[in-house]
């Protein structure tokens, strides 16, 4: 028998699959249904992420698959999201588009190694008096603050305080301070090895004067602590100042991802 060993290519498709799958798994959906390979998932129309096909591997044999879909969203009367990546059969897209649907949203996941970003992150902040705490669920002033720094509305709130509650591998919520007065916040997720960020947002007054360093720094000394010796995230690629914090951490872009929708 021939040995073979996986090409390049391969084990980049394995780590997109891995990455993808732990991924969900930071952004719990309230709504779930498998078909095949692919997953529907749905959260009250609250974020792409929370209510998207995630379509991993070949399209369905069920020849129906896309009207029962259709049917799944507009039961819940949601605009239909398909999740594409490199994972998603490459025949995928164009018959979307034959049906109606748009490209929207181009997102990126980048990834980093821990002891990269641990050395990248060593000079946090200009503020002294800066300091990060970890919790082990989202505080009513977490809460509260990351409402106000996202400008996000209200019936928001609810949503994320069940998505934190709803998250499966272990995960702590970081709350930075500047002179005891709430400056950012993030969320770490740790599962096989990786460690996701999320939820990660400074506020307006407290930006460029390294606060998100010092999230990232607390991050990765978590991450460092659990064992996990990778890190990744997902930033939109028009967001020029999180691609730059993010690239100054030794974060680089693995591939791109994008929703197809059709309202």
């Amino acid at each position: 028998m021939i040995e073979t060993t996986p090409t390049d290519c391969e084990k980049d498709l394995a780590l997109i699959h891995l990455l993808e799958e732990l991924a969900l798994n930071t952004w719990p959906a309230q709504i779930t249904q498998r078909m095949s390979n692919w997953t529907l998932r749905a959260a009250k129309g609250i974020t792409k992420r929370a209510n998207s096909v995630h379509a991993w591997g070949a399209i369905p044999a069920h020849t129906r698959w896309l009207e029962e879909i259709e049917g799944f969203y507009l039961r819940l009367s949601l605009p239909v999201h398909f999740h594409i990546s490199p994972a998603s059969d490459p025949g995928l897209v164009p018959q979307l588009l034959s049906n109606g649907y748009k490209e929207v949203t181009q997102t990126m996941l980048q990834t980093a190694a821990t002891s990269e970003v641990l050395t990248a992150t060593q000079k946090v902040s200009n503020w002294s008096s800066l300091t990060v705490e970890r919790l082990s669920a989202p505080s009513e002033e977490w809460l509260d603050r990351y409402m106000e720094f996202e400008e996000f509305p209200a019936p928001r709130r609810e949503f994320m305080k069940q998505l934190c509650a709803a998250i499966g591998p272990e995960s702590v919520h970081l709350l930075a301070r500047v002179d005891g007065e709430a400056a950012g916040m993030a969320t770490a997720v740790t599962e096989r090895g990786w460690t996701g960020l999320t939820n990660v947002i400074t506020s307006e007054r407290f930006r460029r004067k390294g606060v998100g360093t010092a999230m990232l720094q607390a991050a990765a000394q978590w991450s460092d602590e659990k064992g996990a010796e990778g890190m990744y995230l997902q930033v939109l690629a028009d967001n020029d100042a999180a691609l730059n914090l993010y690239a100054k951490a030794g974060f680089t872009k693995l591939y791109d991802y994008f929703y197809l929708v059709k309202e």
